[in-house]
């Protein structure tokens, strides 16, 4: 996993509004494992590979803590780790991560619907 903690604790706490509406606080190492599974289906994953995650992480959480300073939410955080893996030519690591994404979205409807 990543060592990001000496860069990130400097930024300001950011609250993140969950799909039900509950404000928690942001958690950087959900991205880092989010990425890291997503890697893990698409390529080995060595200590190069390693460090493309982390600057990864590091964009991706700038970028969160840059554009919604007042707090983020869930889908929005999803768009930005989409955008830096595109813009990273990361393309596999993308299309696995929009993939599950996409699985668990579908999952979470279907959940949805039939509590109704």
């Amino acid at each position: 996993m990543i060592a990001l903690e000496e860069k990130i604790t400097i930024l300001p706490t950011l609250f993140v509004e969950k799909r039900d509406g509950r404000r928690v606080v942001f958690d950087v190492d959900k991205i880092d494992k989010a990425l890291h599974k997503a890697a893990d289906k698409v390529m080995d994953v060595t200590p190069l590979v390693e460090k493309r995650l982390n600057a990864l992480t590091e964009r991706i959480v700038t970028e969160i803590h840059s554009r919604f300073p007042q707090g983020v939410k869930i889908y929005e955080i999803q768009n930005i780790v989409e955008h830096e893996l595109l813009e990273a030519k990361e393309y596999a690591l993308a299309e696995e991560y929009i993939t599950y994404r996409t699985q668990r979205d579908f999952e979470r409807s279907k959940s949805d619907r039939y509590q109704l």
